[in-house]
């Protein structure tokens, strides 16, 4: 029985550290911070989250009142994901040949999220376009086709 009370005393405890829980935007790692005030500076901060899964994987997200979302890695502090519900991804933020495939290819097309994956960028477009980019900023498809 003491057993059985330990392993759930522990699975509880376990469960609840892993648990995201609010802190203050200035417990944001100061690059995170930067970015916040670089490209959302009229925007209200309403929360801040940390989710630490594991020491190694702390992931930070920044919620604003217009529903926005930007999700940080919590040891280097880069943006990993941008999630717009009002308004577009600011492309001045976006490697300068993702901006220009997205100028020429979907010009009346506003960024609703952008995402950093292991082998580059994963965009989806307000019409619900799709597209994969490498860490480059080129159309993943485009690659090693010159």
């Amino acid at each position: 029985m003491k057993k059985i009370l330990l392993l759930a005393l522990t699975a509880l405890t376990l469960t609840a550290v892993a648990m995201p829980h609010k802190v203050a935007f200035s417990k944001l790692p100061k690059r995170s911070q930067e970015f916040v005030e670089r490209y959302f500076p009229a925007a209200k901060v309403i929360s801040v989250e940390l989710d630490r899964r594991s020491p190694s994987a702390e992931k930070y997200t920044v919620y604003f009142s217009d529903g926005n979302e930007v999700a940080f890695d919590g040891g280097s502090g880069d943006c990993s994901q941008i999630v717009m519900k009002s308004g577009s991804v600011p492309v001045d933020m976006l490697p300068a040949p993702m901006g220009e495939y997205l100028r020429a290819n979907f010009p009346n097309e506003g960024v609703t999220m952008i995402e950093r994956l292991n082998d580059g960028y994963r965009l989806q477009l307000a019409n619900g376009t799709s597209l994969d980019f490498n860490k480059d900023g080129r159309r993943a498809e485009d690659v090693g086709t010159e």
